[in-house]
């Protein structure tokens, strides 16, 4: 069960790396995110979340925080090698909440299609 921590290590946290990954990832768009991938040099895939307050109010900025980190918890181990991951959520018409399923629907074909395209370079 020790995989399915998300702690301080598997997290992007410094403003220099997220700009690192936008500048040099694979950016891919779905219809409530944007996803940036670049192969990470490390022994781990980590996360980074943006969520404006063009999202919503703090309690769906909050939930869309949890559902983006809990669809990474679950499916890291599905990444064929480490990466370095940002999502940026993009804003929900009024009254839609953030839903797990539905990002689950949108983000797995969205990384696998950027981990195909960053492993062909």
């Amino acid at each position: 069960m020790g995989g399915l921590f998300f702690g301080k290590e598997d997290r992007i946290r410094l403003s220099r790396e997220f700009r690192e990954i936008a500048k040099n990832g694979a950016r891919a768009q779905t219809r409530d995110f944007v996803l940036l991938v670049k192969k990470s040099g490390l022994d781990r895939s980590r996360l980074g979340v943006t969520v404006s307050k063009k999202v919503g109010n703090a309690a769906v900025r909050n939930r869309t925080k949890r559902i983006i980190r809990e669809f990474f918890r679950l499916h890291r181990d599905e990444f064929p090698g480490p990466v370095d991951m940002v999502v940026i959520a993009k804003p929900l018409p009024e009254g839609r909440r953030p839903d797990l399923h539905e990002a689950e629907r949108q983000l797995q074909p969205a990384v696998a299609r950027l981990w195909q395209r960053i492993s062909d370079q």
